[in-house]
């Protein structure tokens, strides 16, 4: 990753668009790939269309969970 560049930088009505995510308004399934991936939460699995869930991205599934677990109960 260069640093101190422009590289990042769109036209999106002046704001800053990341390099390698697509924007949310033009593809939303894929803006939300490209951030799983960019975020290093997942990583594609060895099958045709599965994702392999890393340790981080699992610590916050666990959370949502178990937040939705004690919001049912109540």
């Amino acid at each position: 990753m260069a640093v101190g560049g422009n590289e990042g930088k769109g036209g999106a009505g002046g704001k800053a668009v990341e390099a390698g995510i697509t924007p949310k308004s033009e593809d939303f399934s894929k803006w939300y790939l490209d951030l799983v991936a960019k975020a290093e939460l997942a990583d594609y699995g060895p099958v045709r269309g599965t994702m392999v869930i890393r340790p981080y991205g699992y610590a916050i599934w666990e959370a949502i969970q178990k937040y939705l677990d004690s919001r049912f109960k109540e």
